[in-house]
Parts: C-alpha cells; sequence; structure tokens
C-alpha cells in the first residue's frame, strides 16, 4: 500500500542573537504530513482561531459564523491575524497572536503525547564552519539552501515511514527568495527524485510557493488557504526551536511560548533514541546539525572533495548542541529589574 504525503516547508537566517553575537545559522523545516491527516490538522489549527470558550469552531467569514450574535466582527478579524514567530514579541503581539499561537504549539505538543506525532526534520547549517564559496559567487545562500533542502526532505522520506511505498503529492514552500532561484523550483525536486533509492515517488516535481497570510486566498481555493495556515504553523514550530537552540531574543513572551516546546527539542537533543520515551518522536522527529568538524579542518574537506560537500560527509551531521536558552517559566523575573 501506497502512504500519500505532502511536505510543508519553510527556512530561518539567524545573523545575530539578542546579544548582538553574530551568528550565521540557516535553518531548514519539512513537515510531513500524510494526506489522510491533513484535514484533520488544518480544522485543529483553524478552530483554534476561534477564542469563543463555548463554540471553538472556527469560520472563515463573520457573517457566517453561527454564534455572531455572541461574538464582534472586530474581535473575529483580529483573531485572522497571520500567525508569524517573529511577531511573538511582548510589545508587538496582539492578543489574538499570543493566544493562537500559543493554543497551536499546545495542540502541537499534545499530538506527540497522544502518540500521533506530526513528523518534522529539522536542520540547522552553521555557515561560519563552512567554505561557502564551493557553493558558487553569486546568490551563496540560495545555492546552499537548495542542497541541504534535498537532504532535509531525503531524510524524513527515509526515516518516518517505515520503508513504505511513498508517493509525496506536492512539496508546499514559504514564498521568498527561493522562488526566484533558477533551479529550485524546477528543477530540484527532479533530481532528489533521481537521488532517492528505492520505493519513494514524488508525483509533482515542481515546489509549490504560497503566501503565508492566508488571508490572500479566498475559500474558492480551499487549499491555498488552508496550506498558508500550515506553513504559519511550521515557522511557529522553526522560529520557537531556534529561539530554543539559540536565544535569539529575550524577549519574555518569546521565552515563554518557546519554553512549551523546550522539553521536546531537548529530549530530541538529548536522546533521539529513546524508544521508551512518552514523548513518542522517534523515528517521527529529528533535529540536526551541520557540520561537525570546526574551522580549517572542515575546509580542508572541503578541497579535498573538489566542494562535493555534502554525500560523502554523512558523518558532519551531528546532534551535539547544548540548549542555550534556560528553561523559563512565566513568573520568572530577570534580575535586570530589580537593580
Amino acid at each position: 500500500m501506497v502512504a500519500e504525503i505532502e511536505i510543508f516547508s519553510d527556512e530561518i537566517i539567524c545573523p545575530i542573537d539578542f546579544n548582538n553575537r553574530i551568528r550565521n545559522i540557516l535553518g531548514i523545516c519539512c513537515l510531513f504530513i500524510p494526506l489522510k491527516l491533513k484535514d484533520n490538522l488544518v480544522k485543529n489549527l483553524l478552530d483554534r482561531r476561534c477564542l469563543n470558550p463555548n463554540y471553538k469552531k472556527w469560520h472563515p467569514y463573520f457573517e457566517s459564523c453561527p454564534k455572531r450574535h455572541i461574538c464582534k466582527e472586530l474581535w473575529h478579524n483580529s483573531n485572522n491575524c497571520e500567525i508569524h514567530n517573529q511577531n511573538i514579541r511582548r510589545s508587538k503581539a496582539s492578543n489574538s497572536l499570543k493566544t493562537i499561537s500559543k493554543e497551536w504549539i499546545k495542540y502541537f505538543i499534545e499530538q506527540n503525547k497522544l502518540d500521533k506525532t506530526i513528523r518534522f526534520n529539522m536542520l540547522f547549517i552553521e555557515l561560519d564552519k563552512m567554505d561557502i564559496s564551493k557553493f558558487g559567487t553569486s546568490k551563496i545562500h540560495e545555492n546552499m539552501y537548495n542542497k541541504f533542502f534535498r537532504t532535509t526532505i531525503h531524510y524524513g522520506v527515509k526515516s518516518f515511514f517505515n520503508n513504505s511505498k511513498i508517493l509525496v503529492k506536492n512539496v508546499y514552500h514559504d514564498r521568498g527568495s527561493m522562488e526566484k532561484h533558477k533551479h529550485f523550483p524546477y528543477l530540484n525536486l527532479h533530481k532528489l527524485s533521481d537521488e532517492i533509492q528505492g520505493p519513494i515517488q514524488f508525483e509533482n516535481k515542481e515546489v509549490i510557493f504560497v503566501d503565508s497570510d492566508h488571508k490572500k486566498y479566498s475559500l474558492k481555493d480551499i487549499n491555498l488557504y488552508n496550506v498558508s495556515n500550515i506553513i504559519q504553523f511550521v515557522d511557529l514550530i522553526l522560529g520557537l526551536v531556534s529561539q530554543c537552540l539559540f536565544y535569539l531574543s529575550d524577549d519574555p513572551l518569546k521565552k515563554e511560548h518557546a519554553s512549551l516546546i523546550y522539553p521536546l527539542v531537548e529530549r530530541l537533543i538529548k536522546q533521539p533514541r529513546n524508544y521508551n520515551s512518552s514523548w513518542c518522536y522517534v523515528n517521527k522527529q529529528n533535529i540536526s546539525f551541520f557540520p561537525k568538524s570546526e574551522g580549517k579542518d572542515f575546509r580542508a574537506k572541503c578541497l579535498d572533495l573538489h566542494g562535493n560537500l555534502i554525500d560523502d560527509l554523512t558523518k558532519e551531521f551531528h546532534k551535539n548542541k547544548v540548549l542555550e536558552m534556560p528553561f523559563y517559566h512565566p513568573e520568572q523575573r530577570s534580575l535586570s529589574q530589580f537593580l
């Protein structure tokens, strides 16, 4: 029997942290969603946009909501906001953004505890350790992303589905610079399809770019409306995991949200093969880093391999990482408040 899946992806570039320390890290996240579970995922995300505790069922238009007599159009429009990790800041986030994003992360964690884990693969590339000239002289970051994106997908489809026959129906990506890359949208999946050995096929070999603002899609194009919400979900997960790993912001709201996912991130780094974990993540969720080697040693390897950077360097993927953000409790106060 063939398992039909779709892949939803986004990236993050971490140039500096809140101490203005240069990080230069590229992060990639792909969610691998079985097609039979997609509608249920979308419903759970959308229904958490409704903040009426006695209803909890989302309607895209205020006029179509049967509970509009106990709601207000202003509230509904506020809850229809784009969920964007970058905007999760105490001074910037609306109450709707604060509440809905927290509900989405709680839902994400609940699926682990219920053994209905949402599969994802996340890869962080530390650019300062690499001789990036091997990826060309222009659009270097895009060229690197092009290759590592294939690597991120390859690992997920090979590791998360018990060697089943896989049909990847579509691969979606947030709109951005990669949409204009000369190879990424049209050739990347063709090359990946040729690289992957085994019972894995790609039905649509063109990456579909979707805007993360779902309001740009009408319900006449319900699939893109739904996919846009999933893309926001990927952005949220990737952003909060990055916060745990690299302590990018000292904002209390950002730390509070990241603390929800912190226990899972810690387990994925410290105990990635713990089959007895109640979090049910083994062979379903993965976080890794590249490369392991430091400075000159790694650059020497690159030169020896004439730029064939990844295929022959699988041992350079690692999990040797300390979570830089200390665990945060909402009632915790910084020392500076008392000085």
